[in-house]
């Protein structure tokens, strides 16, 4: 509070120590970082890193817990910036198990920034999160559309298996691929029954492979080779 105080009206905690204040990532440096809406003045203190920004905006300014600091959004834009890709990727992943992670609002962000030097690999970073899934049907014309690429026979398509349906099936080698899409997979009830009706079928002797959506739309020659490896001590007929 000391060091945003001393900054001037429109300042806040920002960069490696508001990831710290929002506990989203650790900083055990000693430098306390601070942005400030201008780009002129502002003398530089002691122990205080000065970010001095033409962009920020008191809309990319809040409070918490008492303390003046760049929002969620506008904090993963600056970090991004800086930060490897996998800490980045991290970093998201802390704000969305604390419940802080909203997708609009970083967009908003992105938008109102356009020439930030975090919005290239921020944007990179949100794939996983952009709500563009496929449809039922649609994921499953591009696995059937996977397995023809690459030499796999066309499996069964949400077939019952010993009582349960699951979404592909090669009966020859009781090997069962399951696609997960966020809407219908990330649910505690869907992720309780998914693990549920694994054990069951592979009890049973039967084999389960899960392939996220995204690893089949971007990822489908690993895809396959995982496929593919599993069935190898059972050619496929």
């Amino acid at each position: 509070m000391a060091a945003v105080l001393a900054c001037g009206d429109g300042a806040g905690l920002s960069h490696a120590c508001a990831t710290a204040h929002w506990e989203i990532r650790r900083y055990t440096g000693t430098w306390v970082d601070v942005t400030v809406p201008t780009t002129a003045g502002r003398a530089r203190r002691e122990r205080i890193r000065l970010h001095r920004s033409s962009t920020l905006s008191a809309e990319d300014v809040t409070t918490h817990r008492g303390i003046p600091v760049t929002t969620i959004a506008r904090t993963l834009l600056d970090v991004a910036a800086t930060l490897r890709e996998p800490a980045l990727a991290r970093t998201i992943e802390q704000t969305e198990i604390r419940r802080l992670f909203d997708l609009a609002a970083v967009e908003q962000t992105i938008a109102c920034h356009p020439h930030h030097r975090g919005v290239t690999p921020l944007r990179r970073a949100l794939a996983l999160y952009r709500d563009d899934e496929f449809t039922r049907s649609e994921l499953e014309k591009a696995f059937l559309a996977l397995c023809d690429a690459h030499g796999l026979p066309r499996p069964l398509v949400n077939h019952i298996v010993e009582g349960k349906e699951v979404d592909f099936f090669w009966p020859d080698q009781r090997v069962i691929v399951e696609t997960d899409g966020r809407a219908t997979h990330f649910t505690i009830a869907a992720y309780e029954d998914d693990r549920a009706r694994d054990a069951y079928v592979l009890a049973l002797g039967y084999r389960v492979l899960r392939f996220t959506e995204l690893q089949v739309r971007l990822d489908g020659a690993t895809v396959a080779e995982r496929l593919a490896a599993v069935v190898a001590t059972s050619a496929f007929r």
